[in-house]
């Protein structure tokens, strides 16, 4: 067996030093060790757009003092200070110790692996083109048939088309073509080398989808969609998380580069989707924790979901919502994949039994059943 060592290891003392430099009695490594992972979770996600690229901490028996290597130092101070100073209180409320906190510019990012990847990872995300080339890519038929043994049905949207009133009844699906997916890649400055699909700058195109493990029709959706597009020369990694793990990664560190879920509407009326549409709730999954619309149809959304709960006439509202889901599937911040059917088992001697769309299906009329 080959011996495994951190690509770290192989640099300590060359020309790269430790990132957490403190000692600890044995009582209080674990606890220390994890409020030392914390920090850097939530720094890296505070400061997700500040291009740091390297936390270290530094501790004695009173003080805690943090070193941010950011490539946009002027972010993380903000004007007269006010940002550095908001983080230090934050970090002294959670820690409980005074905290220092220093920041060190990095003058060349270009040369700093992780903010490449980082780069290239955000341009990735803000083409509208690469998310619906992905999209045309993912044979949902195949995901219905074989996943959910045909109960399933390729989804367009938010909305089923179950819900008749709400779906927008006038979305163009769009046809599975690997072809296709492939040419608008192109299109982009993307290219196939020896199997392997490249952006303009040589990099290759490689990406993991986290699910929650345990869930077998996701894992095996997963799978599937890994050998979908494989097929335009993208590697995609399948990681299966504990559900826990995965929703800390989802709304707090935004540790993640695309998760499989599936987002279930509790009710008919769009009101119930609110948290998730408007750019400043807390389950606005794409520019998380904005302050305002990032982007011109994040704003357009938000006013169109604001109309729709404000008006009292039904006519009004579907024709913002409709709008909504017309948003969406051009935008694609969410890959919409397929439709589950809701299944119901009665019993040949139970009577009175109608199942419908909303949860309980079968027993919304349970004063009625009876048993003959």
């Amino acid at each position: 067996m080959g011996h495994k060592v951190h690509p770290n290891g192989f640099r300590l003392g060359v020309y790269r030093n430790w990132e957490a430099k403190w000692f600890a009695p044995d009582k209080e490594y674990k606890t220390l060790l994890l409020e030392d992972v914390r920090l850097r979770r939530m720094l890296l996600a505070r400061l997700k757009n500040a291009g740091v690229a390297r936390i270290e901490t530094e501790r004695s028996s009173s003080a805690l003092t943090i070193t941010l290597h950011t490539a946009k130092p002027g972010i993380v101070i903000g004007k007269g200070g006010t940002s550095v100073d908001q983080l230090r209180d934050e970090l002294e409320k959670r820690t409980g110790k005074r905290v220092r906190v220093t920041i060190q510019e990095i003058k060349k990012p270009e040369l700093s692996a992780q903010l490449v990847a980082e780069n290239v990872a955000a341009q990735l995300e803000k083409r509208i083109a690469f998310r619906r080339a992905i999209s045309e890519a993912i044979n949902r038929a195949d995901l219905a048939r074989v996943v959910f043994r045909g109960h399933a049905q390729a989804a367009l949207g938010p909305v089923s088309p179950a819900n008749k009133f709400w779906f927008n009844a006038k979305l163009k699906p769009g046809a599975y073509s690997p072809d296709i997916a492939f040419k608008a890649l192109q299109a982009e400055g993307f290219r196939l080398e020896n199997g392997i699909l490249k952006d303009k700058a040589g990099n290759a195109v490689v990406f993991s989808i986290i699910t929650n493990a345990g869930n077998k029709y996701r894992e095996r959706m997963a799978t599937m969609i890994q050998e979908d597009l494989h097929k335009i020369g993208i590697q995609v990694n399948v990681v299966t998380l504990d559900f826990p793990s995965l929703i800390e990664r989802m709304t707090q560190t935004f540790d993640y580069e695309a998760i499989l879920l599936g987002l279930t509407n509790i009710e008919l009326d769009p009101n119930g989707q609110m948290n998730v549409w408007l750019s400043s709730s807390e389950n606005h999954q794409w520019n998380p924790s904005e302050k305002a619309p990032e982007t011109e149809w994040e704003a357009e959304i938000d006013r169109l979901m604001r109309a729709q709960a404000s008006s009292a006439d039904p006519k009004k509202r579907k024709e913002s919502f409709d709008r909504v889901q017309e948003i969406a599937l051009e935008q694609a911040p969410f890959i919409y994949l397929v439709n589950r059917n809701a299944l119901s088992a009665v019993a040949a001697n139970v009577q009175g039994a109608s199942p419908v769309i909303l949860v309980p299906q079968t027993y919304w009329n349970v004063e009625r059943l009876s048993v003959k």
